[in-house]
């Protein structure tokens, strides 16, 4: 452990940094009124560079200044790099000048107290972020220089913070520094003495007894001359282990758990060999004082597909009694957990000047992100396993060019960290990978209003469809520990609520209608660019084993498309389902017997009144075929010149093979409507093909979702599918409809379709 590089100044500036925040005196903008200067949305100029100036500046005069300036402009050129996307030589290359100009937030009621933002227009724009100038005090600490953000001046990102903000400057070049490891030990001793949710998440001691009678474990000792080997059936139910979240490579294979080797890695496991990571996690847990490791390459004999599954079924207890998780968030640029590091790339800069002889301030200047948005651009969570291991683990430390740290109560970070030990806590869907907790957490009104079962799925199913997996067939596989949290927290086995190839069954007609959606607007994702036939099909071969209705049979590309859903959460939208589940027919139901609560692979039997509808079939293939609209066209009935109705269809998949028109079908699935001020309807459904006949019932394959709206203003047409709505203009009318539709829906007669 060490390294190379020399500590750098922090806060240091360049000449013309330094001119624009002098360390006496006024800033500039301030010689003026500042109330005139920021005006009507008005923001004063700072400087014009150009990418390699700035690069210059930050990284051989060492400006602090400028390497913030340089972290808001990279965000999403590293991301393209990680998602092997082209076009960041291009950008940097086609950047003549960078403009930052300086913006006035707001001020509280002191007219010298102002809250300001760094913004930078660039063109050609991948994105980037603004710089947050928030005035700080100095605070005493033990570990590196610090200061605190006064509540009142808070960035956005930290608003639900559980305490003041602390920003630390880490001066050291390597986050295995003797301060940053002690940092660990104070964000682990904050968070098993004060936070309730992280210690409820430990399993009942019957239930602990009965999970290590399966599991194995490294014993790797307490000091360097302990002798490190596998152990099972431990009988300690208080036993404390450490997990190990990471990437395979090339070298993970070389000293794998084995069938052959099972018995002599009981006596010693040779250590000489392993990854660098393996043995800093073994450095880790021993100075950390905890005697136990659990890997998977290690733990799981890797040439026993029995083993695998019985593990595997395990994987959630595995992760959530862990006593700490070590994950290695910059897979890609270093072997080992130990990163070696600029300080000024880490810490945020603080600008000090002297206003009178006897007034100091202290401003500090940092990117404008939370730990939790540092953490969704990491290499490693880009991976599917990885996803699953970082929702399920109780209390995580991710290493990369600083600590971060993740529990079920928050997130900090070297440079971000509360006086209770988070600098932002849990509260949203979106930047929270273990909603769970805040749903366990809840109580049942809440959850009903604030999350809802079926959201709470929607939100796992479209973070974790936008990793990658060495094997797609591992889809759902890799989520199954995730399926069994869910399961047990919910109490799904008290209704049979199964996971059904990724859906849930109490909520399977709803969550049928998923559909593909593209992040890079104005860019061809992975799967548009790339048209080769060869490399659809080689999808289509990993993904047949789910049934066609599965989002996780639909190819999406991380960073760029993932699976979502339609439809509205608000308590005004009500919602009627459109056909029933008759039979769910298992195809892979040996998962039950593992203890695993679904099946991954089966076929439905559905049972509707309300047939297909017929649309321009001929023109969304040719669409298709001619690439004018990628994964999307619109279908429209006409009347006359009139536009009768139109209904936006999103397919799953290219297109390969012979499709014929008069095998494509519209299924309705649900209806959708708000009776408030807007009274409008949605009509949702699935594009299927026809396929055949099984078992006496015709039968179909899911090709993409679509969904039709009309209101009483667009729309005095009746509906498109017979039997649902006649048309309507006013409130009144729209409920008289709903009325008569109820009717008769009970008078028509049931049809029955297989799905596959």
């Amino acid at each position: 452990m060490g390294s190379q590089i020399e500590p750098r100044q922090l806060n240091k500036l360049c000449q013309k940094c330094q001119q624009i925040f002098p360390v006496t005196g006024l800033w500039p903008w301030e010689r003026r009124d500042p109330d005139q200067v920021f005006s009507g949305g008005k923001q004063w100029h700072l400087r014009d560079l150009t990418i390699d100036e700035l690069d210059e500046s930050a990284t051989t005069d060492g400006c602090h200044l400028c390497r913030v300036f340089l972290d808001s402009l990279i965000p999403i050129p590293k991301l393209i790099i990680l998602t092997n996307c082209d076009g960041y030589t291009s950008w940097r290359e086609d950047v003549k000048t960078i403009t930052f100009y300086l913006r006035l937030v707001n001020r509280d009621h002191d007219p010298d107290n102002y809250n300001f933002s760094l913004d930078h227009d660039v063109k050609p724009s991948y994105g980037g972020s603004s710089i947050d100038l928030k005035p700080v005090t100095p605070k005493d600490s033990p570990f590196q220089p610090s200061w605190v953000i006064r509540s009142n001046h808070l960035p956005y990102g930290y608003k639900n913070s559980p305490s003041p903000v602390t920003i630390f400057q880490p001066s050291s070049t390597t986050n295995f520094d003797p301060l940053a490891l002690e940092q660990i030990r104070s964000w682990i001793h904050d968070c098993t003495h004060n936070h309730e949710a992280c210690r409820g998440a430990s399993l009942v001691q019957n239930s602990m007894a009965e999970f290590l009678e399966k599991v194995r474990f490294i014993d790797v000792g307490l000091d360097d001359t302990a002798t490190v080997r596998l152990v099972e059936r431990i009988k300690d139910t208080n036993v404390k282990y450490i997990t190990l979240s990471y990437r395979w490579t090339v070298e993970t294979p070389k000293t794998n758990l084995k069938t052959h080797n099972k018995d002599k890695y009981h006596q010693s496991i040779p250590t000489e060999n392993w990854p660098q990571i393996y043995k800093d996690a073994v450095a880790l847990s021993r100075t950390l004082g905890i005697r136990y490791v659990w890997i998977d390459s290690l733990c799981i004999i890797q040439d026993d597909g029995k083993d695998w599954n019985t593990q595997a079924s395990l994987m959630h207890r595995i992760y959530t009694h862990g006593y700490l998780n070590l994950a290695h968030a910059c897979a890609e640029f270093s072997p080992g957990l130990e990163v070696t590091r600029d300080p000024i790339s880490v810490s945020p800069c603080v600008l000090s000047r002297t206003r009178t002889a006897s007034s100091s301030e202290y401003w500090a200047c940092f990117v404008n992100y939370t730990p939790s948005s540092d953490l969704a651009r990491a290499p490693l969570y880009s991976r599917g396993w990885c996803y699953q291991e970082r929702f399920l683990a109780t209390r995580t430390v991710h290493f990369s060019q600083q600590l971060y740290w993740e529990c079920k109560a928050g997130h900090a970070s070297e440079s971000f960290t509360g006086d209770k030990g988070l600098a932002w806590s849990r509260g949203s869907a979106s930047s929270n990978p273990d909603i769970l907790t805040s749903v366990d957490q809840a109580n049942d009104q809440r959850f009903s209003t604030v999350f809802g079962v079926s959201t709470v799925w929607q939100t796992i199913v479209r973070d974790y469809s936008q990793t990658q997996l060495t094997q797609y067939s591992d889809r759902l596989a890799a989520l199954r520990g995730v399926f069994n949290r869910f399961w047990e927290i919910l109490d799904a086995s008290q209704e049979r609520d199964w996971c059904v190839a990724g859906l849930w069954k109490k909520y399977l007609i709803r969550q049928l209608i998923w559909y593909r959606v593209s992040h890079r607007h104005g860019h061809y994702d992975e799967f548009e660019r790339i048209r080769d036939t060869a490399y659809y099909a080689s999808f289509e071969k990993q993904l047949a084993g789910f049934p066609s209705w599965s989002w996780a049979s639909c190819p999406t590309s991380p960073g760029s498309s993932s699976i979502a859903w339609p439809g509205h959460t608000e308590p005004e939208y009500q919602n009627e389902p459109l056909v029933e589940i008759e039979t769910i027919i298992p195809l892979n139901s040996q998962a039950l017997h593992l203890g695993y609560p679904g099946f991954e692979s089966s076929a439905l039997v559905l049972r509707t009144a309300f047939g297909f509808f017929g649309f321009d079939a001929e023109q969304l293939l040719s669409k298709w075929e001619s690439w004018f609209s990628t994964c999307k066209a619109d279908a429209r009935a006409y009347n006359g010149d009139k536009c009768q109705f139109q209904v936006l269809i999103n397919l799953d998949r290219p297109i390969i093979g012979v499709v014929e028109k008069e095998d494509l079908r519209l299924l309705p699935i649900s209806m959708e409507y708000q009776a408030g001020r807007w009274d409008t309807v949605w009509i949702e459904g699935i594009l299927l093909e026809e396929v055949g006949v099984e078992d006496d019932l015709p039968t179909f394959r899911r090709m993409g979702q679509w969904s039709h709206r009309y209101d009483m203003d667009t729309c005095t047409q009746q509906s498109p599918i017979p039997g649902l709505l006649g048309s309507f203009d006013t409130k009144e009318r729209l409920e008289i409809e709903l009325g008569e539709f109820r009717k008769r829906r009970e008078l028509l007669p049931f049809r029955r379709y297989k799905l596959v």
